[in-house]
């Protein structure tokens, strides 16, 4: 019986179709020429792949799911408005993978390098890159569709924003909202505040918000019932005008991802200080999952084996939600880079 959450999501069928219908009509710069024809075979290959990647057991699912990515790559940046025609076609991969025998998946790296395709489409889509080494646990992370089976407990988890008066449609001077999922023990006692403030400086979304006080001058932190803590917070609109209060809603939200969710507050990785597009941390965790199939096949075998590895579900989990996650990311790319 399907969930709440899969009937919020769309279907892979009408990801594609949607997809193949900008194939008549290409949006942006690829509307003609070499990018059109970059456009149009890049994204067929990338369905080709996709669709038979659900197709497949999980020892080669990583492999069709990150060349189907890196496809995709190629078809947003022939898209894109702000890549010159020099610059759209994409290179080399722009991204490695070392400490690919570690037992522990969560201490896999993966670095960014050069200006291969990774760099260049994080620069086209205005996200942070992976410059310095970066552990896979710390990107899986990022992953909404992998918070209720994670690789490994992080201590800097995705947040919630759970709006009180955040309506981007209202003027307010003071917008609130109660940012939660924060972990148990990030607060301490000793100095509430400047530890919550210590820990929320890795979400360079939350931007320049204040902490609302409790009467007695105090911040508003809580604790609900599973332990984790929650704290209210406002931010300061300049004028109060419709437009900058839209301008703060859009720059505390952001990215917000995906149907049927509050507002999700992510945390930056690799060393940045901004946060990494939703789509580059798919194409990050599959490119190290793919190396690993192909390269050290025996160890990708023990991670996926069920009867003997901690993490072979949260694997599955995650290559099951890739295949209609990402295509959904790829249309939802296409769109801002045009």
């Amino acid at each position: 019986m399907p969930t709440w959450n899969d009937l919020l999501k769309p279907r892979p069928e009408e990801i594609w179709r949607e997809l193949r219908q900008m194939r008549h009509r290409p949006p942006g710069r690829a509307s003609s020429g070499d990018r059109r024809a970059t456009f149009t075979s890049s994204l067929e290959q990338a369905e080709q792949m996709f669709r038979a990647a659900a197709t497949v057991g999980y020892a080669t699912r990583p492999l069709l799911l990150f060349y189907g990515i890196s496809q995709a790559g190629r078809a947003v940046a022939a898209a894109a408005v702000k890549a010159s025609q020099n610059d759209y076609a994409l290179r080399s991969h722009g991204i490695a993978t070392t400490d690919m025998t570690a037992a522990d998946l969560t201490q896999v790296v993966e670095t960014a390098k050069g200006n291969g395709a990774f760099g260049q489409v994080a620069e086209i889509l205005g996200s942070s890159s992976l410059p310095g080494p970066t552990a896979l646990g710390d990107i899986w992370a990022t992953i909404p569709e992998a918070t209720e089976h994670p690789l490994a407990s992080t201590s800097y988890p995705i947040l919630t924003l759970e709006a009180l008066d955040l309506d981007p449609y209202v003027i307010s001077s003071r917008p609130r909202g109660i940012v939660r999922g924060i972990p148990a023990g990030t607060v301490t006692e000793d100095d509430p505040e400047g530890s919550l403030r210590a820990f929320l400086s890795r979400y360079p979304s939350m931007g320049d918000y204040e902490l609302v006080p409790l009467l007695d001058g105090r911040p508003n932190i809580q604790a609900d019932e599973e332990g984790r803590t929650w704290a209210m917070v406002t931010w300061a609109a300049s004028d109060g005008s419709l437009t900058t209060r839209r301008e703060r809603y859009v720059l505390v939200t952001q990215p917000v991802y995906g149907a049927g969710h509050h507002p999700l507050i992510f945390p930056c990785v690799g060393g940045n200080q901004t946060v990494l597009h939703p789509l580059l941390a798919w194409w990050a965790i599959l490119h190290a999952l793919s190396n690993l199939a192909r390269y050290q096949p025996v160890r990708w075998s023990e991670h996926i084996a069920v009867d003997t590895s901690k993490v072979a579900v949260a694997i599955e989990v995650l290559l099951d939600e890739a295949v209609t996650v990402v295509p959904d990311l790829i249309r939802h790319a296409i769109r801002e880079v045009v």
